[in-house]
């Protein structure tokens, strides 16, 4: 099997596993919406209301579109004019754009991009040196990136897919040798497996996986140990999907009254320690189901549990802060040095998912009840990061203090960068002004960033007020005075003083 059959197979099953099948009427109501009474007669159309004007659609809409499309996913008659399936399909393409655009971001829009994107890949892979090629793919990669965006069980899995549909298109044209281009294909869809082990498109990817490995080696893939030098091999890819994203050790309680927990995960090489540092007036064995607690992450800025530039929950806790205000005070560590960003080819460097998926949802175990507010304290690389997690989720964190951070760096060619973000292609999607700009909406609506003074980033930190002030973000600003790039430098208490400002828990 070449590297070209196995790319475009596995394109073609997961993508006709992710056609969405037409559901029932009351289904392709936006699920924001509310039902429909029963007792009332039934409209012939739902309606959708989008910018303030309603359109109508009928569900011969979509299922005309499905049609059309399993139509173009037949292999054409001998006979068959060549121009006109070509026109047919770049019909089809139009027509489930428009269709997209009429609906609100719901089950409808999704359904009309998820079939924009496999007619998208058919017209590419029936006429690869077509001129308009790269016009269709960048237009994939862009549906697929807003895809991922909306809302609904599963559509970032569907997103991704096609996003690593892309990528694997780009491989097939690319120059690379053949064992080149298997172990990029290898590593593609290792990463899409390991964020969506039990996506819609799962089970195909896992066999195209499988089989791609039987076919370079005659074998089938062993269980094995993930490394970090080694991280594209078949048979350590598959050992990946098989780990949790997150598992506990023993606990442990120093003399300084921290806990410490051993973590592994799917997303990191090895162990990491997560401590946390409660509230005397908090007990970990006494429930307490209504009472909403106040965590604030304190992200690291070097690997491990190194202290080069001090220790920020020691700081809290040396000054006494997790009593005085009520904190429950987290810091988890990373194998490699943090920049809170997802490496797209190396499934064990994926530290935006490490601490989304696995350090959050292990503190939430931790501490039952109500959804606790989560508040993200970070400077240098862990400000630049608290920046990010914030702006990518917004529903997950509360509020967000930086203080002597880069945030507005454009590449990825200092600082050790490059070993987490990869490409300058792969940086762009984590780039703060970039994604000031993209959720600019979201963060218009109340103070959620705190830009906190500096010592070596002065520049960087100005440049970022600007931008929001620019955008019309609110947020709190303080230039100085300038202090060392340490933890232990004095601005920590300002810090956490205004991330509860900011949501209203001072």
């Amino acid at each position: 099997m070449t590297i070209h059959r196995a790319c475009l197979s596995l394109a073609i099953v997961a993508a006709t596993a992710l056609t969405l099948a037409a559901p029932a009427r009351a289904q392709l109501q936006d699920p924001l919406k509310a039902p429909a009474d029963p007792t009332k007669p039934k409209a012939d159309t739902p309606k959708v209301d989008v910018e303030g004007l309603e359109q109508t659609l009928t569900l011969d809409q979509i299922e005309s579109i499905e049609r059309r499309l399993t139509e173009a996913m037949a292999k054409p008659a001998p006979e068959t004019d060549e121009a006109e399936v070509r026109g047919k399909l770049e019909g089809l393409i139009r027509d489930a754009a428009g269709l997209a655009k009429l609906t609100g971001p719901g089950t409808l829009r999704l359904q009309a991009w998820n079939i924009e994107l496999q007619a998208l890949y058919l017209r590419m892979v029936r006429w690869p040196r077509d001129a308009a090629f790269d016009a269709y793919h960048r237009r994939l990669r862009d549906v697929a990136g807003q895809a991922r965006q909306i809302k609904l069980p599963d559509a970032d899995a569907l997103g991704d897919f096609w996003l690593m549909t892309a990528d694997l298109i780009e491989v097939n044209r690319s120059d690379h040798a053949l064992k080149e281009k298997q172990k990029r294909v290898q590593k593609l869809l290792t990463t899409y497996l390991t964020e969506h082990p039990d996506g819609p498109s799962a089970a195909a990817c896992k066999q195209a996986l499988s089989d791609l490995f039987r076919a370079t080696t005659g074998t089938t893939a062993p269980a094995a140990t993930v490394t970090e030098d080694d991280p594209g091999r078949s048979e350590d890819a598959l050992a990946v999907l098989n780990a949790p994203p997150y598992k506990l050790g023993k606990k442990t309680i120093g003399a300084d009254g921290v806990i410490r927990y051993p973590i592994t995960s799917r997303y990191q090489v090895g162990e990491n320690t997560l401590r946390i540092l409660l509230p005397d007036n908090f007990n970990l064995l006494v429930p307490q189901p209504e009472r909403r607690l106040t965590v604030l992450y304190v992200l690291p800025v070097e690997a491990g549990l190194g202290d080069q530039f001090g220790d920020g929950l020691e700081v809290i806790r040396s000054l006494n802060l997790h009593n005085k205000l009520d904190l429950v005070v987290v810091a988890p560590s990373f194998q490699n040095v943090p920049w809170y960003a997802d490496n797209p080819t190396n499934p064990r460097v994926r530290q935006e998912s490490f601490f989304v998926k696995g350090v959050v949802p292990a503190v939430d175990e931790l501490l039952p009840g109500k959804e606790p507010k989560r508040l993200l304290l970070g400077f240098s690389k862990s400000g630049w990061g608290a920046f990010s997690l914030l702006c990518q989720y917004p529903d997950l964190f509360a509020a967000a203090a930086a203080w002597d951070a880069p945030l507005t760096l454009s590449s990825p060619d200092r600082f050790e960068m490059d070993k987490i973000f990869g490409t300058q292609h792969n940086f762009d999607r984590y780039a703060l002004p970039n994604q000031f700009r993209t959720k600019q909406r979201i963060l218009s609506r109340e103070a959620r960033f705190a830009l906190l003074g500096y010592d070596f980033f002065r520049p960087q930190m100005t440049e970022a007020h600007q931008l929001l002030n620019s955008l019309k973000i609110p947020h709190l600003w303080n230039d100085g005075p300038q202090r060392r790039h340490r933890w232990d430098s004095g601005w920590v208490p300002e810090a956490i003083t205004a991330l509860l400002k900011m949501t209203g828990t001072e």
